[in-house]
């Protein structure tokens, strides 16, 4: 991949802050511009085309030729079948392929959705990129269309969406804002409060199948399937005019679900499971002697006798699918539909197979019509390989158009191979105020920021995350997000400033272990002068198993929109065991400096601050820093250190590559190891000579009497 130029996130997909900053830490100069991305794939035959370059594209925007900003090649089959944590960090999520799985409550049977359900984690756990993102929805008569699981890329989540459809125990439910997570996976298992399993393992009974070397429980019969055959039998038979509603409805539901949907970058295939509705509503009858009666009594001049909608289709109803339609293919939507009829064994067809509905959707969108299939890894092959190549292409302009109106985008290839097939967005909607969105549409934004896991933003915040012994050999991981109050309070109108904290911890498998979301109320009559002097900083927990993980936070004052992502990269100790660990250099700041907020419980408890001295809080800085020629203090934090007298020493290495150079560390003061087994080490670091600039502070303690040395690190900066 080539470097991506700089993209500095804001709420509203497209819009971005360029921020030129000096050593001083100033952010003052900001100007908007809009970034338009365009996942472009090519195809002949259809296969994916290879060997492009940007001289190969011609971009066209409301009908102007556009200069590319930037350009891109993603090829998934370069990567390997488990991709690193860089791999998937440098991949715009812009070029991440996304499926929404859409299961049909009201026009399918109950035994098709049971069966649908399985060929859909069939798909997820066999046939999917580990990069790609996956929700899961609904949709019912009595309650719409229902996202039941955002885009995620947590396979463990997704397998139980799909196994419940959103079913789940009230009291096993977790209450995630953004909606990534149904469940914490790790303590149900712990007290056995759901029936499956995903761990790798040899499956235990006969409605077990190993999908993809784990094992996940596929169903059959059951109290699950009855509960949804109840569900279908209260529909009934309807009459044409309660059909035509149906399908009206419906299409209102699926415009705003594609409306919603339009908040997230790249394409989204939604992968639709239904029988379809009965396509007499919408295309007029298929009944071949009724069409000739009808076409007879026309040309005999019986016109009485000729029912427009039943020989043409409903004009309504067209127009409500068809508005629909173009709602989903200008918010970059394909129906990828699955008639559910042919994945039954065909003991029952009380419904219009509906097939011709279904064509009528996939064809439209630029999707395609699955029958009878089962595997649907197997029926989905051509679509996942045309688009395992991506083409990403970049365009840029301080002039996004008027807010909400939607402008065409064409993409024509220049020197391809001939016979190829370009697909695209159609084109994008220019920034909306982020007051304008709606609740979904927000919550989609944060999903996309928090699964791109990309740092930039228009606030000023910094993170600090440090591990800490808690019970069951977890740690208690303490979570600081610093955001100075000059960027908080810009452009802000209003006597309360309501400031989010999003924060999410991903593993190396793309699962989410742990995550915290707060809204924080600021009364600026109150709060004013602290936030002016310094800023907000606000303390969370994360509680995680030993691992590497990405912990990744997203703040945002709720009213103007503007937003920060900091990411951190935390490897969890396996405090357990006898290893010796050093955690990084803690820079503690004096008492006042910052408005503190803590995280609050459902309850609205805080949560146990675990560092402190005496009863006063030990708040180190997420960003610290050092002064030329002054020794500052720290505090280090260890666990089974040497129990003989330790020395120190410290270096500076630039984040440049260049020489790194030494500095001194002396250990001042020793504690006792307090009950969690942390042992607190007071010291100072420095003086320095080093240049402005930003730096890897690296700190070393060795043992006197056995020679054992232990490092960590943090990055600082130097002024």
């Amino acid at each position: 991949m080539s470097n991506r130029a700089l993209k500095i996130l804001l709420p509203i997909a497209l819009l971005v802050a360029v921020t030129v900053a000096a050593q001083t830490e100033s952010y003052e100069d900001v100007t908007d511009v809009v970034v338009i991305e365009v996942p472009v794939h090519v195809t002949k035959g259809g296969e994916p085309v290879r060997g492009l370059g940007p001289e190969n594209f011609e971009l066209v925007v409301d009908r102007k030729k556009r200069e590319l900003l930037d350009f891109e090649v993603i090829d998934l089959s370069t990567m390997s079948a488990v991709p690193s944590v860089d791999q998937v960090q440098t991949l715009p999520v812009v070029a991440r392929r996304h499926f929404l799985l859409l299961f049909d409550l009201s026009f399918a049977e109950p035994a098709g959705v049971v069966r649908s359900q399985n060929a859909a984690r069939r798909l997820v756990l066999d046939g999917l990129h580990p990069t790609d993102l996956v929700g899961v929805a609904t949709y019912s008569e009595a309650v719409g269309a229902e996202v039941v699981l955002g885009f995620t890329s947590d396979r463990r989540q997704i397998d139980l969406a799909l196994a419940t459809l959103g079913n789940i125990n009230p009291s096993e439910r977790i209450k995630d804002p953004l909606g990534i997570m149904l469940v914490d996976h790790r303590r149900l298992m712990e007290s056995g409060g759901f029936q499956y399993d995903l761990e790798r393992s040899t499956p235990k009974d006969e409605n077990v199948e190993r999908v993809n070397g784990y094992e996940t429980t596929l169903f059959a019969d059951s109290d699950y399937l009855r509960n949804l055959e109840d569900m279908s039998a209260m529909s009934g038979i309807a009459s044409r005019s309660e059909v035509r509603n149906q399908i009206l409805a419906l299409s209102s539901s699926f415009s705003e679900l594609a409306d919603h949907l339009a908040a997230v970058d790249g394409r989204k295939h939604v992968v639709y499971f239904s029988e379809g509705f009965d396509s007499a509503s919408l295309l007029g009858t298929d009944d071949t002697q009724r069409i000739v009666q009808l076409n007879e009594d026309s040309a005999d001049g019986q016109l009485w006798r000729v029912d427009t909608d039943e020989r043409h289709g409903d004009l309504g109803t067209q127009q409500g699918v068809f508005e629909m339609l173009d709602h989903f293919k200008r918010c970059d939507c394909t129906i990828q539909a699955v008639h559910t009829g042919g994945l039954h064994d065909g003991s029952f067809d009380r419904r219009a197979a509906g097939e011709d509905a279904l064509f009528v959707l996939a064809n439209q969108t630029g999707g395609e019509l699955y029958r009878n299939y089962n595997d649907l890894s197997e029926a989905m092959e051509s679509l996942l390989d045309r688009t395992s190549v991506t083409y990403l292409l970049s365009w840029q302009t301080d002039d996004a158009g008027q807010p909400g109106e939607f402008y065409p985008i064409r993409v024509k290839l220049k020197g391809g191979p001939k016979g190829a097939r370009l697909t695209h967005r159609p084109g994008y909607y220019a920034p909306r105020p982020y007051s304008d969105l709606s609740a979904e549409e927000r919550r989609f934004q944060t999903i996309e920021l928090m699964m791109e896991g990309r740092e930039g933003g228009a606030l000023d915040a910094s993170l600090l995350t440090v591990p800490l012994k808690a019970s069951g050999g977890r740690a208690d991981v303490l979570t600081l997000l610093e955001i100075e109050g000059y960027s908080l309070l810009r452009g802000h109108l209003g006597p309360v400033v309501p400031t989010e904290v999003f924060a999410y911890a991903i593993n190396e498998q793309g699962a989410v272990a742990d995550f915290l979301g707060q809204t924080i109320e600021l009364d600026l009559e109150k709060v004013r002068p602290a936030l002016d002097s310094r800023g907000f900083k606000f303390v969370g927990h994360l509680n995680l198993d030993p691992g590497s993980y990405e912990v990744r936070v997203l703040v945002r004052n709720a009213l103007t929109g503007a937003t920060a992502m900091r990411i951190e990269r935390l490897d969890v100790p396996a405090f357990e065991q006898p290893e010796t660990v050093l955690l990084p250099p803690l820079f503690i700041e004096p008492d006042g400096m910052w408005l503190i907020g803590e995280e609050q419980s459902a309850d609205g408890a805080s949560t146990p601050y675990p560092l402190r001295f005496g009863r006063q809080n030990l708040i180190p800085a997420a960003r610290p820093y050092l002064r030329s020629g002054i020794r500052i203090p720290i505090l280090l934090l260890g666990h089974n250190l040497d129990r003989g007298a330790l020395s120190g020493a410290g270096r500076l290495v630039p984040v440049d590559g260049s020489d790194a150079l030494d500095l001194e560390l002396t250990v001042q003061k020793r504690s006792e190891t307090d009950v969690t087994g942390v042992e607190r080490l007071a010291a100072t670091i420095g003086p320095s000579s080093a240049p402005p600039g930003d730096y890897r502070l690296e700190v070393t303690l060795r043992g006197a009497e056995s020679g054992a040395e232990v490092t960590s690190a943090i990055p600082v900066r130097v002024y």
